[in-house]
């Protein structure tokens, strides 16, 4: 049986993984650190406020102690929200299969014309954050020739966009899911599309054809995100907290 290589030069900035399914888990295990171990003055927020969908925004934040990249577990006394348009939305633990914390996440309507992110530690307000812009949506046309995979999209003056990661998922009777993945590495920028156009293939990113593909596999897609972030809709930050804005759009390609 041939198996395709899981290739990861990078891990998503918090995003894209994204919030997602949390897998079911009713028992989430305890991390080792959580928030009231430490003084709000020793933490960080970091929030994403990431355009999905014509209708849905997805709200994801991670709590961590400063200088350090592992999210820490919040306790009962610290809450994270937004508020669109004065209506209030609380964030929620998102966890992984095997019980350890992936995010906080909620769902939001992308019809506010004003969303704050805010941090309250025992009823008190520690910090917010306010957006009045966000980048703009856009949609993605693609296609697949039995090799390469091509996107397009309408480039919105004053945005940049960039491709997330793309992943080969395939399955069959024996084996439940391979997958074969690449996230652009983020520390050299090689990850900017500075056109409305994006392609790659079964060959130059996997080395595999379709015709080996469809002999091993009863089924196989590839997954490829395209995100944005706008000049006009910058990041920002202040001494407890941060608040990343973008678009992203996942094509979802069935390779036969």
């Amino acid at each position: 049986m041939k198996t395709i290589i899981i290739l990861i030069t990078a891990t998503f900035v918090l995003f894209g993984c994204g919030g997602g399914d949390s897998g079911g888990s009713t028992s989430p295990i305890q991390s080792q650190n959580t928030s009231g171990q430490y003084s709000t003055e020793e933490l960080d927020i970091d929030f994403s406020i990431i355009n999905q969908s014509s209708r849905n925004m997805e709200v994801i934040a991670y709590a961590r102690v400063q200088a350090s990249t592992y999210p820490v577990e919040l306790d009962e006394a610290d809450k994270l929200s937004i508020v669109v348009d004065g209506l209030r939305y609380q964030l929620q633990p998102d966890y992984f299969e095997n019980g350890t914390l992936r995010s906080y996440a909620v769902n939001i309507p992308s019809s506010g014309s004003e969303y704050t992110v805010e941090w309250h530690r025992n009823q008190a307000l520690v910090s917010s954050l306010t957006a009045t812009e966000l980048p703009l949506s856009f949609e993605l046309t693609q296609s697949f020739d039995g090799d390469s995979m091509d996107l397009s999209w309408a480039p919105q003056t004053n945005h940049s966009y960039y491709q997330r990661g793309e992943f080969l998922e395939c399955k069959n009777q024996s084996l439940h899911s391979t997958i074969g993945g690449f996230v652009p590495d983020l520390s050299i920028s090689e990850q900017y599309i500075t056109t409305g156009y994006y392609q790659t293939s079964l060959s130059g990113q996997w080395n595999e054809s379709l015709s080996s593909l469809m002999s091993n596999y009863d089924t196989c897609k590839v997954e490829i995100t395209i995100a944005s972030d706008s000049d006009t809709a910058s990041f920002q930050t202040n001494a407890f907290m941060s608040l990343s804005l973008m678009a992203e759009r996942t094509a979802i390609i069935p390779l036969w």
